[in-house]
C-alpha cells in the first residue's frame, strides 16, 4: 500500500531529513498539528464518504472513515514527503484514498463467521447516526436494534487493522439473524469486560465506567435489568458511561458536559432504565 511512498522516501536527500529534524526541534507540536490539519482538510474535501475520526493518542496514526469503515493510517511517511514536496499533498491524499478503496476496505465475504464470531462487539449509537451512515434498505444497511426512543445498538467486527460495522450482507453470508448477533456481541463484551459493572450508592455519587477501549458506552448492556431498574444513565461519548441514582441528577448533568468536545459523541440526554430500554428523562434547564 505504501510502496510508492517508501520508494520516494528512499530518494530523499540528507538535506531533507535534516530539515525535518530542525523543523520538529523548533516547535514540533505546532508543526505537526498544522500538518494534520492540512491532511484533514484534504481528506474532507474528497466528499462525505471520507472523514477523519481523529489521531490515536500517543501515536502518529490517523483513523479515517472511508465508506463507513474505520482504517488506521501511519502518517510518518506522508509527513516526510510533505516536508520536501508540500505542494503534492492533494495528490498524495487522493492516491492514499484510492489505494484504501482498492485494497484496504473489507467486504462481507472477507469475514467468515468462524473467524469473526469472537470479534463481534456492540456499539451504542444515536438512531439518526444510523440513518446518516447507511441506506435504509438493502445489503449495505447497518444491522441494529432500537434501544429506547433515540438510541440504537449496532455491531462491529473489531480487529487490529480496522473496525467494520455489521451490515445485512454479513447476516446473509453468515446465515444468522440480528437476534443471534445481539446475544453473541453481548457475550463477547462480557468476556472482555470481566467483572460486573459497579452500581452507584446514594452516598458515594455517580459511578463512571471508563476502560478506554471504545466499548464503555456499550457496557450499559451488561447491567442486570432487575438491579438496574430506575438507574439514571449518561452516555456523553463512546468512551464514557455514567451510572447514578435520582439524587445524582445534578452531578450527572455536569458530567455530561464532558462529551461536548468528544471525538465519538453519543448523547447529551439523561436516561432512566425502564425494563430493557433507556428512556430519556427531562432535566431542569435542558427542557
Amino acid at each position: 500500500m505504501w510502496t510508492w511512498i517508501r520508494i520516494g522516501c528512499v530518494r530523499l536527500c540528507v538535506w531533507a531529513l535534516s530539515t525535518l529534524r530542525r523543523r520538529l526541534e523548533l516547535d514540533p507540536t505546532e508543526d505537526l498539528q498544522a500538518f494534520v490539519d492540512e491532511v484533514t482538510e484534504e481528506i474532507h474535501a474528497q466528499g462525505p464518504d471520507c472523514q477523519v475520526r481523529g489521531i490515536v493518542p500517543g501515536t502518529f496514526t490517523m483513523v479515517l472513515s472511508v465508506r463507513g469503515q474505520e482504517v488506521p493510517i501511519q502518517l510518518h511517511n506522508i509527513h516526510r514527503h510533505f516536508v520536501t514536496f508540500p505542494d503534492q499533498l492533494p495528490q498524495v491524499v487522493r492516491q492514499l484514498l484510492l489505494e484504501i478503496e482498492e485494497a484496504g476496505l473489507e467486504t462481507p465475504k472477507d469475514h467468515r463467521f468462524v473467524d469473526a464470531a469472537m470479534r463481534i462487539l456492540p456499539q451504542i449509537c444515536r438512531l439518526d447516526w444510523v440513518y446518516e451512515n447507511g441506506p435504509a434498505f438493502g445489503d449495505s444497511a447497518l444491522v441494529y436494534r432500537e434501544f429506547g426512543s433515540d438510541l440504537a445498538i449496532c455491531y462491529v467486527i473489531d480487529d487490529p487493522r480496522s473496525v467494520v460495522f455489521v451490515c445485512h450482507a454479513h447476516l446473509e453470508f453468515w446465515g444468522r439473524t440480528e437476534e443471534d448477533i445481539f446475544h453473541l456481541a453481548n457475550q463477547n463484551l462480557r468476556r472482555m469486560s470481566g467483572a460486573d459493572l459497579p452500581l452507584p450508592s446514594i452516598d458515594e455519587g455517580p459511578v463512571r465506567v471508563g476502560e478506554g477501549d471504545g466499548y464503555d458506552a456499550a457496557r450499559v448492556l451488561l447491567l442486570d435489568p432487575d438491579q438496574a431498574q430506575g438507574l439514571l444513565i449518561a452516555i456523553p461519548e463512546r468512551d464514557s458511561l455514567y451510572l447514578g441514582r435520582e439524587a445524582h441528577r445534578q452531578s450527572l448533568t455536569m458530567l455530561m458536559a464532558s462529551g461536548e468536545s468528544a471525538e465519538h459523541p453519543v448523547s447529551r440526554e439523561l436516561y432512566r432504565v425502564e425494563g430493557k430500554q433507556l428512556v430519556p428523562v427531562s432535566e431542569p434547564g435542558l427542557e
